[in-house]
């Protein structure tokens, strides 16, 4: 296919305008005003790319990352990519940086400079990528927390990070598992690797591994107690693999599983950097996701979460909501702060219970989602959580929904809601209790 296209990704309108004006009669030019749009036309233009001019910052995706994203999906890259310098610092930058560019220009442009820079590198046609495996482990590890930083604004970001792990430590694969962030775009494979990403999670849970509290296992067929597993490695081809267990905010750990790594120097300083680089990902995400006061998900991920499973292949789902009673007539008389306190004892009685995935939905109203279970086992959550409940004195109006047929999660949501505020209801009327 004739390379004949260019793509300019900038946020500033006019520098996109001047470039084109350059390069229109030379070439058909694409243009982005930040860099996510900038990788989506990279990705559906790519064997017709002659070259890209990108700014070094941009809205979503500055150069760097989007560099990254093009190493994560294109080993091989011949897309020549020249970077836009605004000033001495942005130049002190790209020379120093080690992402390659294949070379940079700097503002004000000069027109027959810029031409210059461009046609020689599109002349060369060679490889503009990097080598992992040849970097230094700081250069690796400066390379995944770039990549890192973007995790809460672009999902993208854990497959690139995974793809930047993968490829330096010689693995043939690695896999990100976050409860209840599971997903299966989070495993990096090698070339010609078959995905082990459902299997080996299936296997993982199964078997209630890994099991040791210690971050690091490492296993392989004749390890230790473990021999049993010998079938399971040598049927998914797994020489050796490690587990890195991830410690966030919240009680689910998230695990890093890496199989049959290549390299074997240095094993305990990276994969503890490792460690310490996704746990603070892992922290960031949660702080975006979980209500600061109760410690459970909040609003905004919950409605996130149902789409999700809307889109999910599960078994069953129960959903289950709960309103704490008197709430308003409890703060006026005892305050805030005591209601505060309320919340917190209701959040970790309904936390507690970790085969639920719970959300604080509003001011005093919680929900738990059970995936894949029975309609005994929702039965039994809220049974169990009404009597710690009247324990403790705390009133909760509870409603529920349970499927094993397709109900869109949002509408099994709000029939459960229409549950508890029929029970809630009936509450108040039978103690004469005007409802606010």
């Amino acid at each position: 296919m004739e390379r004949n296209k260019l793509l300019i990704a900038d946020g500033s309108s006019l520098s996109r305008s001047i470039l084109k004006r350059i390069f229109e009669k030379d070439y058909i030019v694409l243009q982005a005003e930040n860099g996510r749009d900038a990788f989506e036309l990279f990705r559906e233009h790519f064997e017709s790319l002659a070259a890209v001019i990108t700014a070094l910052h941009m809205p979503k995706y500055d150069g760097i990352y989007f560099m990254e994203h093009i190493a994560a999906m294109y080993r091989t890259n011949t897309v020549p990519i020249i970077f836009v310098a605004a000033n001495a610092k942005e130049v002190r930058r790209i020379e120093t940086c080690r992402y390659r560019p294949t070379d940079y220009v700097t503002k004000p442009f000069n027109t027959d400079a810029v031409r210059q820079v461009v046609l020689d590198c599109v002349e060369k046609h060679s490889n503009h990528g990097f080598n992992d495996e040849d970097l230094h482990p700081l250069t690796m590890l400066n390379r995944l927390m770039t990549v890192l930083n973007h995790c809460l604004e672009d999902n993208g970001a854990f497959q690139t990070a995974l793809g930047i792990v993968g490829r330096y430590l010689g693995a043939d694969r690695v896999s990100l598992y976050m409860k209840p962030l599971v997903s299966d775009r989070y495993q990096w494979r090698r070339d010609n690797i078959p995905s082990s990403y459902r299997k080996t999670y299936r296997w993982m849970l199964e078997n209630e591994w890994p099991a040791p509290d210690e971050w690091l296992v490492s296993i392989g067929p004749d390890y230790g107690m473990r021999k049993h597993y010998r079938y399971y490695f040598k049927r998914y081809g797994i020489r050796n693999m490690l587990c890195l267990s991830i410690e966030g905010i919240r009680r689910e750990k998230a695990y890093l599983v890496i199989e049959n790594p290549g390299r074997t120097e240095q094993d305990d300083e990276i994969y503890f950097a490792l460690h310490n680089c996704f746990s603070l990902m892992l922290k960031t995400v949660e702080m975006g996701i979980i209500d600061e006061q109760t410690g459970v998900y909040n609003r905004d991920f919950f409605t996130k979460y149902l789409l999700r499973l809307a889109r999910m292949q599960t078994k069953s789902l129960g959903i289950v909501v709960m309103n704490l009673n008197n709430m308003h007539q409890y703060t006026s008389v005892y305050g805030q702060a005591a209601g505060d306190e309320l919340l917190l004892h209701t959040a970790n009685i309904i936390l507690s219970h970790p085969e639920a995935i719970s959300f604080r939905t509003d001011g005093d109203e919680f929900a738990a989602v059970m995936m894949n279970c029975s309609e005994a086992a929702v039965e039994r959550l809220m049974e169990e959580i009404t009597a710690e409940c009247r324990q403790m004195n705390i009133g909760l109006s509870m409603g529920c929904q349970w499927r094993d047929k397709a109900i869109r999660p949002e509408e099994m949501y709000h029939m459960a809601d229409a549950s508890m505020r029929e029970h809630k209801a009936a509450y108040y009327s039978t103690r004469n209790i005007v409802q606010k």
